[in-house]
């Protein structure tokens, strides 16, 4: 299971960033703490730099999406639904491309979601 991670991260994290940017570090995207975990502000109407700089902050979590827990991922995939309705009623031309992308990079959380408890499984039988 842990190769067919990898091999879909080295599909994947290329189409993220085409130009191997390196993830987003300290991302001054407003948030509120709910709980233990953190709400997403609202991406509507916001301007294109802003909701690229989500983009990159959110696919740019795909190189360490591995090594991340359950709950940072589930957060992820919720931030990565709220920039979709954003991108959605966005008049930038790049928006679809962007959208595109977006769902590569939440197909790949989802997948390493099925795919952590199999590996955690596998550690203790051996």
């Amino acid at each position: 299971m842990r190769r067919a991670l990898l091999i879909a991260w080295l599909v994947i994290a290329p189409l993220a960033h085409p130009f191997s940017m390196p993830p987003a570090v300290g991302s001054e995207v407003e948030t509120e703490a709910v709980g233990e975990k953190l709400a997403t502000r609202s991406w509507l109407g916001s301007p294109w730099s802003d909701l690229k700089a989500e983009f990159d902050r959110i696919c740019g979590q795909l190189q360490v999406a591995p090594s991340l827990n359950e709950a940072e991922i589930r957060l992820l995939i919720e931030d990565s639904r709220a920039l979709r309705e954003a991108l959605l009623q966005s008049e930038n031309p790049q928006a679809k491309v962007f959208l595109k992308r977006l769902q590569m990079c939440e197909d790949f959380f989802e997948y390493s979601l099925e795919v952590q408890p199999d590996e955690i499984a596998e550690g203790l039988h051996q």
